[in-house]
């Protein structure tokens, strides 16, 4: 009976939510070091609804259960985090390790680590920069309609007879005197887009810069689109790629890494989130923006626009170069939230091991919704 007891007081003293039964204090100060109590069943989140309204954002529901809370308690260490998060600590530390790959999260350089979330103000802002590229680029595609299309004809005047048919409008041009024709292409459906995206990486000579979304690419066009990068690798051409950090950008990323026999420099794989642009650029003069449908403009794509137009190209280059720069290096993501590095970022192979490692551990086979993220009912972690 007294092993019983002592082993039951153990138990306890061990557990770190455990309080004391005479109605004291805990000896133990919290993992943040600010001086709150741990957690209690009301106090883990009071706005659930604002919580599960993340998940819009391109969170997961546990990534957003941390988020969430390191944005209630500021920067706090992982096991303050953790626990005030409501998550066992192998799924947290899991949890912490993908918000710091995606960006979402920042490390502290001391010890203790202590972990800040990105501005929620800021990660709104990523996605309203998106929407108003997407409408500056259904604009253009209201032009190139407008200017391919007969104008309508009054039907009083023609049921008559008495009124000739306007003669077509002139196509707009710009200032250099193209018409919308020449500058633009317009490439509807999977398949002539995978087709004017693998001419235009194949006949590459110096970059191919791209803001990917695999999940979105048909599996067999996916796997030629690597196939084509690997090829420009080996020209010696600069790849750099920006990906999300899903299974299926995980499972993109090992098929190139994997081809690959040694250390190559040209090669520069960024994480950001959320990344739902899909954005080419070749040699800085051709640029290939894809739109989903109005409906759902985050799935497809349906819809390219191809130009080797400079005011474009420009555009597009700004637009790729700002996710550039507040995306995480792989060499970046590759460090645990202990500090410790998973993988040498000087050595291919055990990169591409921690890769393969990393996108066997997700989930796979999950439904996509209007934002191409995992649905509650299906993520277990």
């Amino acid at each position: 009976m007294i092993a019983r007891q002592r082993s039951h007081g153990a138990h306890t003293a061990s557990h770190p939510a455990a309080e004391p039964t005479n109605g004291s204090k805990s000896a133990h100060p919290p993992p943040n070091g600010s001086g709150s109590p741990p957690p209690t069943a009301d106090d883990a989140f009071p706005h659930d609804a604002l919580t599960a309204s993340m998940v819009h954002l391109g969170l997961t529901p546990h990534e957003a259960q941390m988020y969430h809370t390191l944005l209630r308690h500021g920067p706090s260490t992982a096991r303050y985090a953790i626990l005030h998060s409501r998550l066992d600590r192998a799924t947290g530390y899991r949890i912490l390790s993908r918000l710091r790959a995606r960006g979402l999260v920042t490390a502290t350089g001391y010890r203790p680590q202590r972990f800040v979330a990105l501005e929620a103000a800021r990660l709104l802002d990523r996605i309203s920069s998106l929407l108003r590229d997407e409408l500056d680029l259904q604009r253009i595609v209201r032009e190139i309609y407008v200017a391919g299309l007969p104008t309508p004809v009054r039907d009083t005047g023609m049921a008559i007879g008495l009124t000739a048919p306007p003669p077509p409008a002139p196509e707009p041009i710009n200032g250099a005197g193209l018409s919308l024709a020449s500058r633009y292409r317009l490439y509807p459906g999977h398949d002539p887009i995978g087709r004017y995206l693998l001419g235009a990486i194949t006949s590459a000579k110096e970059e191919v810069s791209g803001l990917c979304r695999p999940g979105t690419i048909p599996e067999t066009i996916r796997n030629e689109l690597a196939r084509a990068l690997l090829d420009a690798l080996k020209r010696g051409v600069r790849v750099r790629l920006v990906l999300d950090y899903h299974p299926i950008d995980l499972e993109f990323l090992t098929a190139i890494l994997r081809a690959l026999p040694e250390p190559t420099p040209t090669l520069e794989i960024r994480f950001f989130a959320p990344q739902l642009a899909r954005l080419f650029l070749i040699d800085r003069k051709i640029a290939l923006r894809c739109l989903g449908t109005p409906a759902c403009p985050f799935h497809g794509p349906d819809l390219g626009i191809g130009s080797e137009d400079l005011e474009f190209v420009r555009v597009q280059t700004a637009r790729f170069q700002t996710t550039w720069r507040e995306g995480v290096p792989m060499e970046t993501a590759l460090r645990s939230p202990q500090g410790s590095v998973l993988a040498p970022p000087s050595s291919s192979q055990e990169l591409r091991h921690w890769v393969e490692r990393t996108a066997r551990n997700e989930p796979r086979g999950y439904p996509m919704d209007a934002l191409g993220f995992q649905p509650h009912r299906t993520f277990r972690s």
